[in-house]
């Protein structure tokens, strides 16, 4: 259980990423920002308005996507593990 313990002792993060993680998202977060701007200096207030609640609700599900996307990837871990240790037997 070596994983285990390094994961509780803190040595290891569920979510380190690469750093062509960083590199790629960053790219991608500059170009929707410089798009967001260019498209929001052309809209009246009204549709500002309208766009900032389309923005909002998209991350809303977001992050329902991503809890589910989570729990289905912790499932698949722990039936792989199980079904790994019912086979050493």
């Amino acid at each position: 259980m070596k994983i285990l313990d390094e994961f509780y002792n803190g040595n290891i993060s569920a979510s380190d990423r690469p750093a062509s993680y960083y590199m790629e998202l960053n790219e991608i977060t500059s170009l929707l920002n410089k798009n967001r701007e260019k498209l929001l200096a052309g809209l009246t207030d009204e549709q500002k308005h309208l766009y900032c609640q389309i923005e909002r609700f998209f991350c809303e599900r977001k992050k329902i996507d991503d809890r589910y996307a989570f729990l289905a990837g912790y499932r698949l871990g722990v039936q792989m593990t199980s079904e790994s240790l019912a086979d050493e037997n």
